[in-house]
């Protein structure tokens, strides 16, 4: 399956058939930000349940061997360390994950070290200056001292990174997710107001998007595997150019 931006749709395309759903044409119930909110988090609900979505950032190396993780992202799959521009990566090479690494620049804490060959509860423990690594902590990816020298950093993530905006960012298999999410929002926040008139069609358009099997949020699970890992490359290469 070969990705093309026409499998994406917009948000407008999402909010035209939302907004007659719901009888907010004209956005006076809630405004337009709160529907895009709405569908920044279905995306984002998606993201965590179903890995759709995975995406690369560059970042200039930083100083003090502490990275922060942008907002929405989560499940750091890769780490690579280079030295050249975005699109000419020269000696590119990986950064492996060690645990319970911790540095702000000055100083650090391991409980791996060159003394821990000798640790009486860890044994076979071999110690190399040739491997880069690096640990992820409270947000931030700590970066061992080896790695000094590169100038820059490629992370791999999963997550959704952008606010939404006006360009196709919605993945057409989850088209009817995200619609179903949006409007489930709209009649919880108006059952709360008027119980007796949206109680029962907020309860219709929760079942239809969480019943077991059959509901929307299942079926979009099961479409997420459908996704070949080309397609899901492709895609993380085109929101990984986007700043909306």
């Amino acid at each position: 399956m070969q990705f093309s931006v026409d499998d994406l749709i917009s948000p407008d395309q999402i909010l035209a058939d939302v907004l007659l759903e719901v009888d907010d044409e004209d956005t006076k119930t809630f405004n337009h930000g709160w529907y895009i909110s709405q569908i920044q988090q279905a995306l984002e609900e998606l993201s965590f349940d179903t890995f759709f979505n995975e995406i690369y950032l560059d970042f200039t190396f930083p100083t003090d061997l502490r990275l922060k993780i942008p907002k929405g992202a989560f499940n750091v799959k890769k780490i690579f360390i280079y030295t050249g521009e975005d699109c000419d990566v020269a000696s590119q090479t990986n950064v492996y994950i060690k645990q319970t690494y911790f540095t702000r620049g000055e100083g650090k804490s391991t409980m791996m070290n060159r003394a821990g060959i000798s640790d009486p509860f860890i044994s076979g423990y071999n110690y190399s200056d040739s491997i880069y690594y690096a640990s992820l902590q409270n947000g931030y990816i700590h970066f061992g001292e080896g790695c000094i020298g590169h100038t820059m950093v490629r992370v791999y993530f999963n997550g959704i990174f952008t606010d939404v905006g006006a360009a196709p960012f919605v993945p057409r298999q989850f088209r009817q997710v995200v619609k179903t999410f949006v409007a489930e929002k709209f009649y919880r926040n108006m059952k709360s107001r008027k119980p007796r008139v949206f109680r029962a069609i907020h309860s219709d358009t929760y079942n239809m998007l969480y019943k077991a099997y059959d509901g929307e949020w299942d079926k979009a699970m099961q479409r997420s595997k459908s996704l070949d890992s080309k397609f899901r490359e492709d895609m993380g290469e085109y929101l990984s150019k986007g700043n909306w």
